[in-house]
């Protein structure tokens, strides 16, 4: 299926890949591609090696390859995908590739990303057919704008850490949920204007509803394990499981610390408001905001 998608590998700070793929970009099929690299091709030694021996070709040295760059080059084709990590392990040292990584910010025709960053030891998933304006702590918050519209750069999604990263039944379930488990998450506060206005104008009592949506996603996510995992008792893996488990137990204890956090810094904007300092320094009114975002936007 024609899915358009980006893998790209961060290191040092810099991208080292950033493949465009044509096909089947969904985390059942490329996403499944980069997991299995991961977990069970990877030399991670050998493949920094070759990671850093590697270099992006200019304009100029694409265009000199000409119609023959298939029989030399063929792995820059949009058939690749994901297996341009295991082309790049196992290629001889110092491989030539394209940057692509600006098609992150074309959220129409870019509906996944996977990012493997080995400075944060993560893999992290984006999703295309993005229309809120992003964050300024995303990934790709700098990232060009493809088309005037819209559609802005593609969104995080999710974050895996390389050293606990699941099988590919937990990864699928985790990131193409069923129908009707997508509808019961709730829609990601904005950091915009009006994302701002909106958490100003909350009541601090409101907090308690937050608990509640917190104890719906844990809900979701032991059916989610259990969907995986059949026989919940004798799982295959219980890496998964237990990551599941403790991060159920974060998440609470995270949403119950931040609510007399919260209701301070709700009393602070209403202050602010009444100041006329509100709009004259967004950037506080802000800060105060992605505090409480943290909790909506949290996804597991």
């Amino acid at each position: 299926m024609g899915t358009r998608n980006l893998v790209a590998v961060q290191l040092d700070g810099i991208y080292r890949v950033a493949q465009y793929g044509q096909w089947d970009g969904y985390p059942s099929g490329q996403g499944a591609t980069v997991l299995n690299f991961l977990r069970n091709e990877m030399d991670r030694p050998l493949f920094e090696s070759k990671l850093r021996a590697a270099h992006f070709m200019t304009t100029e040295q694409a265009e000199a390859l000409g119609s023959r760059w298939k029989e030399t080059h063929g792995y820059l084709s949009r058939d690749t995908g994901g297996e341009i990590l295991a082309v790049v392990q196992n290629a001889p040292t110092g491989i030539g590739l394209l940057s692509q990584i600006d098609f992150a910010g074309d959220s129409l025709m870019c509906e996944w990303v996977y990012v493997v960053d080995f400075d944060k030891n993560t893999l992290e998933i984006f999703k295309g057919f993005n229309k809120q304006k992003l964050a300024p702590t995303e990934r790709f918050a700098s990232a060009p704008v493809a088309r005037e519209g819209e559609y802005q750069p593609v969104k995080w999604l999710h974050t895996f850490y390389l050293d606990m990263l699941p099988d590919e039944q937990f990864f699928i379930g985790v990131l193409e949920p069923r129908e009707e488990e997508e509808e019961a998450w709730p829609t990601p506060v904005s950091s915009t204007t009006e994302g701002v206005s909106h958490m100003a104008t909350k009541k601090p009592d409101d907090i308690d509803n937050t608990r509640a949506t917190a104890r719906e996603r844990t809900k979701l996510l032991i059916a989610r394990v259990n969907r995986c995992y059949p026989k919940y008792d004798e799982p295959k893996d219980t890496a998964p499981v237990a990551a599941a488990r403790k991060l159920i137990k974060d998440f609470d204890s995270k949403v119950g610390k931040l609510r007399d956090a919260a209701r301070k810094e709700q009393e602070k904007l209403k202050e602010q408001a009444r100041e006329k300092v509100y709009f004259a320094k967004p950037s506080e009114a802000l800060a105060a905001v992605q505090k409480l975002e943290t909790i909506s936007r949290t996804r597991f």
